[in-house]
């Protein structure tokens, strides 16, 4: 039951057919957890939410059009997770496009997607702006630390009020030996992310792709600072 509520269930085919659907949605409703799914898949789900009485589903978590290469324009990317937002999804996942070799372009497209975000909180039931990292992409420790700064100082210089998140990447990365979650990238997110929630405490930290078990889960939960070695949630 606590990992249900800290875990989205995603189902991201494109293959991936109704009866699918289905059981995804009363598997995330047993363990009262959120799910993540494709935009073109957002109204099917809500359906089944709603006809099947499936009140214990936590939320719906849609990715953005750019998942999962992230290679879209940033103003056409904002407009689509706006839209998402209207159509009732609590979260939404969005993809960085870690192509970007010039900071500046980078923290623009931060910006532009983060107060698009930003105003979608009163006007609809968004909840949570999960921001993905393809942190496999990105080329030395320094980068990636450089990368998560740049995030956070967006977010505090614009007193944003909205849920973020930090999301360790797609699972849809090339590479099958670093798409998964890695425990180091986790450290190093929490520990500059705990200095900015020491003044706003509205940034969490999702650790994406090749978690299986309940003590891979807790594993980097430890790692996050979001749960004791006992398994209880901080």
């Amino acid at each position: 039951e606590m990992f249900g509520s800290v875990l989205d269930r995603t189902l991201l085919k494109t293959n991936a057919s109704p009866e699918d659907f289905r059981k995804l949605c009363e598997g995330a409703h047993e363990s009262g957890s959120y799910i993540c799914v494709s935009p073109d898949a957002q109204k099917l789900v809500g359906n089944i939410i709603a006809s099947g009485g499936l009140d214990k589903v936590r939320g719906v978590a849609v990715v953005g059009w750019e998942f999962p290469n992230g290679n879209l324009d940033s103003t056409v990317k904002a407009e689509g997770h706006e839209r998402i937002f209207k159509a009732g999804a609590s979260d939404v996942d969005i993809v960085i496009n870690h192509h970007i070799s010039d900071w500046e372009l980078f923290r623009q497209e931060i910006y532009i997607t983060a107060i698009t975000a930003e105003k979608c909180l009163e006007t609809t039931g968004a909840r949570t702006f999960k921001t993905i990292f393809e942190m496999a992409a990105f080329k030395s420790e320094d980068h990636k630390r450089r990368a998560i700064e740049v995030w956070l100082s967006v977010l505090k210089a614009n007193a944003l009020k909205l849920n973020f998140m930090f999301k360790t990447g797609t699972g849809f990365w090339l590479d099958e030996k670093t798409r998964n979650a890695q425990r180091s990238d986790v450290r190093l997110a929490s520990k500059l992310i705990g200095r900015y929630n020491h003044e706003t405490n509205n940034i969490g930290i999702k650790a994406a792709g090749g978690i299986k078990t309940a003590r891979q889960a807790l594993e980097f939960m430890l790692d996050a600072g979001v749960a004791d070695k006992d398994g209880n949630l901080l």
